[in-house]
């Protein structure tokens, strides 16, 4: 779990600045022993707004050093995503792109059909993706496209996934 943080680290202040705004999508405070999810959330960089998961119940937002939430709304480039934790508390009339975690490997990256973005960090090689990237990417789907992975999408076609992702 350490060497994980680590990484996670490393990969996210590679691609976050200092005054980035963020949106964690949730399931900080996972953890065992002397583990203070505040503490490992200094040490990245940017503004972060924290969407709450299940496994962040741990957390005094009173005490929290950063704005937690259950959902919220983002609006970029023409796109409109509903930024939630668990992708099956999305309202029923939400037409429009939905950004969650939870899932982990059960879903996909994308799923484009169904206006589902995936950012567990597995499915994004536990590298924050902007959502400028996320948009570029998807105006290259279309009906039916599935990206499994961060890898699979047309995403790894961009020269940012290029000089911060790839191996």
């Amino acid at each position: 779990v350490q060497e994980m943080n680590v990484y996670m680290r490393e990969q996210w202040n590679k691609v976050v600045s200092e005054d980035d705004p963020v949106i964690h999508a949730g399931d900080v405070a996972f953890s065992s022993g002397n583990y203070e999810p505040s503490d490992y959330l200094k040490q990245l960089y940017g503004n972060q707004v924290l969407i709450l998961g299940n496994h962040d119940d741990s957390i005094n937002e009173e005490e929290f050093p950063y704005l937690c939430t259950e959902r919220m709304v983002v609006q970029h480039h023409g796109y409109r995503f509903w930024c939630t934790h668990r992708p099956d508390e999305v309202p029923d009339n939400w037409t429009e792109c939905v950004i969650h975690g939870h899932v982990h490997n059960d879903h996909p990256f994308i799923e484009y059909n169904k206006n589902k973005i995936n950012v567990s960090v597995e499915r994004i090689d536990y590298t924050p993706v902007p959502l400028n990237i996320l948009v570029k990417g998807l105006k290259k789907m279309g009906s039916g496209d599935v990206a499994c992975d961060i890898k699979d999408s047309p995403i790894s076609n961009f020269q940012w996934y290029h000089e911060n992702i790839e191996k």
